[in-house]
């Protein structure tokens, strides 16, 4: 159930708990003076109020502030409600109010729906080395899923050699923090889905070498080139022209965002 569908149910609870108050607030008033007291010029006697009464109730802990801002309204004079330590909801109202409270409540309890499930996020990244070459190469069978963003990079920094450092799977629970540590890299991420495009806090980092902190906003699905820093790659190949020592390559990291589960 919608938030605003939510709303609507307590909403109709509400109304059956204002029913019962003006029943309670009605029935407080005497009945009429006998005619034998009017003729004698004496006025109508008013029995007193109902008394207040204090009272406590559990709650689930799902929807304390609709509750607690739906009774203040619905009350107003006739009580005061507070919520209290332990999610326990303190009362202070006639013995009426508490009994059409004490309904709407175990309404909630067997008809509130259960909160929605968390959707699923994967995130893959790729930590891709980069070194400037003569002509252009194939891009290696392990990298074939990166061309787009591979493309983007060659037409920017021109033509270039691209090696696969490593690449990382991680899966979690939107809102969730986790941590993978692969053979040269680690990650770690926070990730939530709003609307179309996924909200993330990154934390990636590489052995003997930089770490890169970042907050990315991206489409489910969307290939993008997080960053770029300069890297001795312990594995970046050396050309012969390079007499086999090895070159600084280029270091990007490549993110995707896929969506896995959806909300209830």
């Amino acid at each position: 159930m919608t938030r605003p569908l939510f709303g609507a149910f307590i909403a109709s609870l509400f109304g059956v708990l204002f029913f019962l108050l003006a029943i309670g607030c009605s029935g407080a008033s005497a009945p009429s003076a006998s005619p034998a007291a009017s003729a004698s010029g004496g006025g109508a006697a008013t029995a007193a109020a109902e008394p207040l009464e204090l009272r406590t109730y559990p709650l689930a802990g799902h929807h304390e502030s609709a509750l607690l801002t739906g009774l203040r309204r619905l009350l107003g004079d006739h009580g005061t409600v507070q919520l209290l330590a332990g999610n326990q909801l303190a009362v202070l109202a006639s013995p009426g109010v508490h009994r059409g409270l004490a309904d709407l409540l175990r309404q909630l309890e067997t008809q509130s729906p259960a909160a929605p499930e968390k959707r699923t996020i994967r995130l893959t990244y790729w930590f891709v080395n980069g070194v400037p070459a003569a002509a252009a190469e194939p891009y290696s069978a392990d990298l074939t899923e990166t061309s787009p963003a591979l493309d983007a990079i060659v037409t920017v920094d021109g033509t270039m050699r691209f090696t696969l450092l490593e690449k990382v799977v991680l899966q979690a629970s939107e809102d969730d923090s986790a941590t993978a540590t692969g053979r040269l890299v680690r990650v770690t991420q926070r990730a939530t889905q709003y609307g179309s495009s996924v909200q993330a806090d990154l934390n990636l980092g590489i052995a003997a070498g930089p770490t890169l902190d970042t907050q990315v906003s991206l489409a489910a699905g969307q290939l993008l080139v997080l960053a770029q820093s300069g890297f001795s790659s312990p594995v970046a190949p050396a050309s012969p022209a390079e007499g086999g020592v090895k070159s600084t390559a280029t270091l990007y990291y490549l993110v995707r965002a896929d969506v896995v589960g959806a909300r209830q």
